[in-house]
């Protein structure tokens, strides 16, 4: 009787099972990872969709409350307008007086031809100096009234023109306003050099309200 004989070395059973658990191990975390990527993918989108929606909101409060305080303003507006009213009316600004007292320290040499009020509460004085040093002194000189805001130039203008010098200067002392009157009767001064000179006051109403006599009208 024959006997078969294997001399091959036996694969113990236990390893043919290895190989489909650790496959199917390997799905599962494939499967796994994949639900937790997607999971992951879809809150940052939700995340982000989320944020853009409360930016969104912000921008719409934003500029719901500038709507608001605009709304509020333009609520305050006739009491404004109405305070304004009785600042103006209570002050009765004594134009003579105010006058004068800008015209002090005019330097000699200085003359104003026209004064113009503006609705905004300032002062639009156009006048001849014959240097810039003067008219910086008398615009300082401007800034240290209490009643006055701020003085400045606003337009400088060079000339030598004797002819329209000598009509500017003849003033009307009612309106200031220039006089058309012939200038051959006039000595005729040399001809130099002049700057026509705008300079703007912005007045302080309230400091002209509380004068007594000396700024207003009684």
């Amino acid at each position: 009787m024959a006997m078969e004989i294997n001399l091959l070395p036996q694969v113990p059973t236990t390893k043919k099972f290895l190989w489909p658990i650790a496959v199917v191990i390997g799905l599962i975390v494939i499967v796994y990872s994949s639900f937790v990527g997607l999971q992951i993918w879809s809150k940052s989108n939700q995340l982000t969709s989320q944020t853009q929606i409360l930016e969104q909101l912000k921008k719409e409060r934003k500029a719901s409350t500038n709507q608001l305080n605009q709304m509020r303003q333009e609520r305050q507006l006739p009491a404004l307008y109405l305070e304004t009213i009785k600042q103006l009316d209570s002050a009765h600004i004594n134009w003579i007086s105010l006058v004068d007292e800008i015209s002090k320290k005019l330097p000699k040499d200085g003359n104003i031809i026209s004064m113009s009020w503006k609705n905004n509460g300032k002062i639009e004085m156009i006048g001849y100096f014959h240097s810039l040093e003067r008219v910086g002194q008398y615009i300082q000189w401007l800034n240290q009234i209490e009643w006055i805001k701020e003085a400045n130039f606003i337009n400088t203008q060079e000339t030598t023109t004797q002819e329209t010098y000598i009509q500017d200067i003849l003033v009307s002392e009612s309106n200031l306003t220039i006089t058309k009157e012939p200038t051959e009767t006039l000595i005729q001064p040399p001809e130099i050099d002049v700057y026509q000179i705008t300079i703007q006051i912005d007045l302080n109403l309230p400091s002209l309200a509380i004068k007594e006599g000396n700024y207003k009208n009684e």
